[in-house]
């Protein structure tokens, strides 16, 4: 399985962080359908960027509505809340767009990444599996956070197979296990045929390290410089942001 779709969810709260996410996946993924999942004044905000920078292979989705609010909200009771930054509806719409991008991959790699991963390369690797998920890499597993947000971390998984998203969506509904969809990520190897990505993928300040070379992708908000320390993983991210602006527009 290697990637042929990507898919993205955005709502105006988190839009900050959506043009590095965009450009830096079209620039190493020119060829490469996206799809963005988003409400109505993030779409706009997405057109303005692929007039911008001549962006193609764009699709838009802008499915996030007071109406279906009100009907995922309903769906996600179960879900225990931890805290206002984790948000149960966008939670779901993140699933829903690994449906929509397996739909439109027939067959191929479907990923589906948080609107503030940003991409340093290409993900060209292939992969034999169903399904490939993203371990954390923590650095200390007898921390009490560690064992509670658990072993993958959501914002970063690929799957080709057509029953992924119902599966996992399901769990996610019921509340299995806690901490929103990510816990019960744990049962999906004994569900699929899984690979893992490795470090060089979705690098994130939880492993307490910097970037090097290799890495592919790193996970972190660009709207904003962090307040707090984050092994150098923004300055990668803003680097490569103006790479891939140099890629789109030499």
């Amino acid at each position: 399985m290697s990637l042929e779709v990507a898919a993205v969810v955005c709502d105006e709260p988190v839009m900050g962080d959506l043009e590095a996410w965009l450009l830096t996946f079209k620039a190493f993924h020119p060829d490469t359908l996206a799809i963005v999942i988003c409400d109505g004044e993030v779409s706009r905000y997405v057109r303005s960027l692929i007039k911008e920078w001549g962006l193609g292979d764009v699709h838009i989705m802008p499915v996030m509505n007071q109406d279906t609010q009100a009907t995922i909200e309903k769906r996600v009771q179960c879900v225990a809340t931890e805290s206002a930054y984790w948000k149960t509806v966008p939670i779901w719409w993140k699933i829903f767009a690994l449906q929509q991008a397996i739909c439109a991959a027939k067959g191929g790699g479907a990923l589906v990444a948080d609107s503030d991963v940003v991409f340093c390369k290409r993900l060209d690797e292939s992969f034999q599996a169903d399904m490939v998920i993203s371990p954390f890499h923590w650095v200390d597993w007898s921390n009490e956070v560690v064992r509670r947000h658990g072993v993958f971390n959501a914002g970063f998984i690929m799957s080709r197979h057509p029953d992924a998203s119902g599966i996992w969506g399901y769990m996610y509904e019921q509340g299995l296990d806690g901490f929103y969809e990510q816990k019960c990520m744990e049962r999906l190897p004994g569900m699929f045929h899984c690979d893992y990505f490795g470090k060089d993928h979705n690098h994130g300040i939880w492993r307490k390290e910097p970037p090097t070379g290799s890495t592919a992708s790193v996970h972190i908000h660009t709207h904003t410089p962090p307040a707090h320390k984050n092994w150098g993983i923004y300055d990668v991210a803003m680097e490569s942001l103006e790479r891939a602006k140099r890629i789109l527009k030499p």
